[in-house]
């Protein structure tokens, strides 16, 4: 279960740095439209999905769970475990990579690169906040 969380966990980070990277090249689009009941309902799809994959796997696809004596401890040296393991550390291998290259893209636009002087105040508040979310998450992405 913890292995779940954790994946479950990482794709809601995936998610805020889409959100953030969206708002970083349409900051005044994104100002007016953006919804909370979206982003809500996209963190709950994406942490469902990886969980119940993640939950696949451990128990070799929801085979194990038809056994009668099945005790929910994941064991990856178990040979019918090996392909589900496997798969599981490509997608959290890829998954990660796709995070740092958003997360290092997320940088470059909102703390390296020079903004345009003649931005309306609407879009100067989504940089801050986009800044100080980046600044939030950017310990937790690396750590993860």
């Amino acid at each position: 279960m913890a292995i779940s969380a954790s994946l479950s966990a990482h794709h809601v980070f995936v998610l805020i740095s889409l959100e953030r990277l969206f708002s970083s090249f349409y900051p005044a689009y994104f100002e007016r439209h953006s919804s909370r009941a979206l982003a809500f309902a996209l963190a709950i799809v994406f942490g469902g999905v990886s969980w119940l994959y993640s939950i696949a796997c451990m128990t070799n696809y929801f085979s194990s769970i038809a056994e009668e004596d099945f005790v929910p401890i994941f064991n990856a040296r178990n040979e019918s475990n090996t392909q589900p393991f496997q798969d599981l550390m490509i997608v959290t291998t890829a998954s990660n990579a796709f995070s740092l290259i958003m997360l290092s893209i997320d940088l470059y636009l909102n703390f390296i690169r020079q903004p345009a002087d003649n931005s309306t105040l609407a879009v100067s508040y989504q940089r801050s906040e986009n800044r100080r979310i980046l600044l939030t998450i950017l310990p937790i992405e690396f750590s993860d």
